[in-house]
Parts: C-alpha cells; sequence; structure tokens
C-alpha cells in the first residue's frame, strides 16, 4: 500500500513507508493502522491514471487531500503541432533505423552470386516502402506493422 506524508497541508513525501522518517523509526511496521499513521501525518495515497490518447500527453496531476486520503488524478493535454512534428520526426527516425537493420540483415540476398526469392524481394521492397506506410503518429512504435520474413 503506498502513503502520503501530509504537512501543513502539502504532500512531502510519497510511496510505501520508509523504514524512518525524521526520528520517527519503525514507520513501516505500523501498516495497517492507518489511525495511528494518522496522528503522524500518513495517509493513504491513491493514483488514478488516465488513458493518454494519440495526440496526447501527460500534464501534471490533481492532487486531493482529504482527512482520509490523498488522491492524485493524472491530466493530460492536446500535444502541440509542434510537439506532434517532434515525435513524428523521432518516431520516423527509430522506424528507418529498425528497417535499415532488418535490411542489413538480409543484404546477403542481394549479392550477386545468390539468388533471391521473389518472397524475400518482396519483404525487402516492402521494409523500404515501409517510412511512406506506417502510422507514425503512434507513441508505442511496437504496433508498427512490420512485415514478415520469408524463411
Amino acid at each position: 500500500m503506498l502513503y502520503a506524508h501530509v504537512e501543513d497541508g502539502t504532500v512531502t513525501y510519497r510511496g510505501s513507508l520508509p523504514k524512518s522518517w525524521r526520528n520517527i523509526s519503525g514507520l513501516n511496521l505500523s501498516e495497517g493502522d492507518d489511525d495511528y499513521l494518522k496522528t503522524l501525518g500518513w495517509l493513504p495515497y491513491v493514483e488514478v491514471s488516465v488513458e493518454i490518447g494519440t495526440d496526447e500527453t501527460p500534464d501534471g496531476e490533481d492532487t486531493a487531500i482529504t482527512e482520509t486520503k490523498v488522491t492524485a488524478t493524472a491530466k493530460k493535454r492536446a500535444l502541440t503541432d509542434a510537439e506532434k512534428t517532434d515525435r513524428n520526426a523521432s518516431n520516423l527516425e527509430s522506424l528507418r533505423f529498425e528497417r535499415n537493420l532488418k535490411l542489413a540483415d538480409t543484404d546477403f540476398y542481394a549479392l550477386s552470386d545468390v539468388t533471391m526469392s521473389s518472397d524475400m524481394a518482396t519483404y525487402r521492397q516492402a521494409l523500404r516502402d515501409l517510412p511512406a506506410t506506417a502510422d507514425i503518429t503512434k507513441w508505442d512504435t511496437s504496433d508498427w506493422a512490420w512485415p514478415t520474413e520469408p524463411k
């Protein structure tokens, strides 16, 4: 369980109970006795997450302190056009780097003394086309649809 230390209406610490805190040792042994912990300024701490969409970014949190708990609710905001451009450029750079590694792994098929199968030629062309076809707006680049390398 997570706790927050509240002092003069301000959260000064949040996380697991420390083993010692300002000459008070054994706080971690008090876990579960919330009434006792409240007398020392420790309240249960709850984090409320928010789902971040494609064109959104985290934007801090709102913290509510009541007599019984501290709740931190995540906030989000829309990306600016500049942030979208930066994200897309970064993702495109990552995509090209990974794509180039995959092409390098199959470069030996393109040597003059090796016969490349049509499946391999199709795969390599799909890799070269990927920067134009991938959705680079996604934060999670593992969602890109990579072509399957033929065996």
